[in-house]
C-alpha cells in the first residue's frame, strides 16, 4: 500500500500516524501475551500425554512435539498485525475496482479496531509429527479433546495436506485448526498447525527465501522459474514423506511390530 493511501486509512480509523496505530495495536494485544503461554503449556502437555499413550507397546523414539514460532514468541509483533490489516484492506480495495464478472469471493478485511475477535492466528504454535500416518492419529485426538473441553472450542479446521493446489498456498502442507479460547471473563483465537517435521523444513526454507522478501513487497523481484523450483521442492519433500511411511509400514510388518 502506498504511503498516501496508508495515510488515508490511518485517518478515516481515527489514528495520525502508523506509529499512533501500533501503539493502539499493541495495547491491544497485551492481554495475549498472558493466554499465549498458557496455551502453548495446555497442547504441550497434551501432546506429550498423546504420545506416551500412542508409542505404548511400540518401538519408536519418537511421534510429536508442540513447538513455539521462530523466535519463540507466541504472539504476532504488533507491526506485523498492523501490516497484516493494512494489507487486507489493499487487497479489498483492489477487488472492490474489478468488474462484476472477475471479482469472484469478497475477501477478508480486518476491522481496524475489533481484529482480535476475526485475526485468528495473532497467537499461533505448531505440532510436528513424525509420518502422514501420525498426523491422522493425532488429528483425532485433537478434535476429541476440543469436543471435551470446557475452555477450548474448535471453530474451524482446514486439511492442506490433501487440497490440491491451487486451493492451498504454494508448498503449505498441514491440518490448519482455529480454536476459541474461553476462561473467565477472557476469550482469545489461536491457530495450531499439525504437520511432519519435512513440511515443517520446507516452510521454514521459504519463509527465508520467499516470503519474507514478500511482506517488503520486493517479492515481485524473485523470477517465476526460482519460484517454481521452491514450490517443486515442498512436493519433493512431500513424496518422501509417502515414501518413509510406506518405508516405516514395511519394516514394521517384517520386525513384527
Amino acid at each position: 500500500m502506498k504511503k498516501t493511501q496508508e495515510l488515508e486509512c490511518l485517518r478515516k480509523w481515527g489514528f495520525k500516524s502508523r506509529a499512533h496505530y501500533e501503539r493502539y495495536v499493541k495495547e491491544k494485544i497485551e492481554d495475549l501475551e498472558f493466554i499465549a503461554p498458557q496455551l502453548f503449556k495446555i497442547f504441550t502437555e497434551k501432546v506429550t500425554g498423546w504420545n506416551q499413550k500412542y508409542l505404548r507397546n511400540r518401538k519408536k523414539r519418537f511421534v510429536a512435539e508442540t513447538i513455539s514460532p521462530p523466535g519463540d514468541k507466541l504472539t504476532k509483533d504488533p507491526q506485523r498485525v498492523v501490516e497484516k490489516i493494512l494489507e487486507s484492506w489493499e487487497t479489498y480495495s483492489q477487488w472492490q475496482k474489478l468488474a462484476k464478472k472477475e471479482k469472484g469471493k469478497e475477501p477478508e478485511k480486518y476491522d481496524p479496531k475489533d481484529f482480535l475477535r476475526t485475526m485468528t492466528d495473532l497467537i499461533r504454535f505448531r505440532i510436528l509429527c513424525n509420518y502422514l500416518s501420525d498426523i491422522k492419529w493425532f488429528d483425532k485426538k485433537i478434535r476429541d479433546f476440543a469436543k471435551k473441553s470446557k475452555h477450548i472450542k474448535l471453530l474451524k479446521r482446514d486439511d492442506y495436506i490433501e487440497t490440491p493446489f491451487p486451493q492451498r498456498r504454494v508448498g503449505h502442507r498441514a491440518l490448519q485448526y482455529v480454536f476459541e479460547y474461553l476462561h473467565d471473563t477472557r476469550t482469545a483465537l489461536f491457530e495450531v498447525q499439525l504437520m511432519t517435521q519435512l513440511a515443517h523444513a520446507w516452510d521454514k526454507k521459504d519463509h527465508h527465501l520467499i516470503y519474507e522478501y514478500e511482506r517488503i513487497d520486493q517479492g515481485a523481484k524473485i523470477p517465476l522459474h526460482l519460484r517454481n523450483r521452491m514450490a517443486a521442492m515442498s512436493e519433493v519433500l512431500y513424496v518422501a514423506d509417502t515414501v518413509f511411511d510406506s518405508l516405516r509400514s514395511e519394516i514394521s510388518e517384517i520386525m513384527g511390530e
